[in-house]
């Protein structure tokens, strides 16, 4: 269950056991890194499971959960700190494309 999700230094980290007085930090490895890229039409969110894309990122622990409470709140604007909207199109379809267990 989520109860949280803030950002810190870029990193989008929710807070599923915040009653057992941890941050909420994930392992690198079970995030998913998000840039912000431009494709022609304005500022778009795409996955970077490599690592490799240049530019600011933000992690999200890659479940529709997740995902969805992100985008209710607004998040990748702040954490990528980039004005105005993103689209997230091509983010969505990469997170729908994943199985419940992978990243």
């Amino acid at each position: 269950v989520l109860l949280l999700l803030r950002e810190r230094s870029g990193r989008l980290v929710h807070d599923d056991d915040a009653g057992a007085g941890t941050d909420g930090a994930r392992d690198p490895d079970e995030l998913l890194r998000v840039v912000a890229t431009d494709q022609g039409s304005g500022l778009t969110v795409v996955p970077d499971p490599g690592r490799r894309l240049p530019g600011r990122g933000a992690s999200l622990h890659p479940t529709p959960e997740c995902l969805a409470l992100a985008l209710r709140r607004r998040a990748f604007p702040r954490a990528l700190r980039v004005p105005g909207r993103l689209a997230t199109e091509l983010l969505e379809q990469y997170v729908a494309t994943l199985g419940p267990h992978q990243k």
